[in-house]
């Protein structure tokens, strides 16, 4: 309810742009990473079968990404830190979310079970160098795709909003 109501219609757009991506991104990451696992012999259709994303993730994304990735890219300016520190900001997306879904949903949108593993399989230290990666690729969404394309969405639909000033 929160979200419908005290939320910035720009960072709702935004936010369910970054959760569309981040899907894609996940759908992708499990697909390459269970041809490496089950050693499979690549071919589009084994990856296909082993590429899969979770719809309360998505929706978890929607609900908590859009604040917290607005906060966190307030509450820091320089894009280089932002990437320097976007793993930090995944672990909190995962802690937050997965004992979300854990506790209101009842179900996991995923679960590590590497050695790595903490906070009942909600984090994992080994994706660290994977979260820079894709705070290189969010951090480049958010100034050349999400607020631009939210802008025009926003403008398109004849939604009164004041332009945010993030970056």
């Amino acid at each position: 309810f929160v979200w419908f109501v005290a939320i910035h219609p720009q960072i709702k757009v935004c936010g369910v742009m970054a959760a569309g991506l981040f899907a894609f991104l996940e759908w992708f990451f499990r697909g390459v990473t269970g041809l490496v696992q089950y050693g499979a012999r690549p071919s589009l259709r084994v990856f296909l079968l082993l590429a899969y994303t979770t719809w309360e993730q998505w929706w978890m994304n929607i609900f908590l990404c859009s604040p917290l990735m607005y906060c966190f890219c307030v509450l820091i300016q320089d894009l280089y830190i932002l990437i320097l520190l976007f793993p930090f900001f995944c672990y909190t997306v995962e802690i937050m979310g997965g004992y979300f879904l854990m506790h209101v949903w009842g179900k996991r949108g995923w679960f590590y079970e590497d050695r790595f593993a903490l906070l009942h399989g909600n984090i994992t230290l080994r994706y660290f160098p994977v979260w820079w990666l894709i705070g290189i690729i969010h951090v480049t969404a958010s100034k050349f795709l999400y607020l631009p394309l939210s802008s025009l969405l926003l403008e398109i639909f004849q939604i009164n909003y004041t332009a945010l000033q993030v970056f």
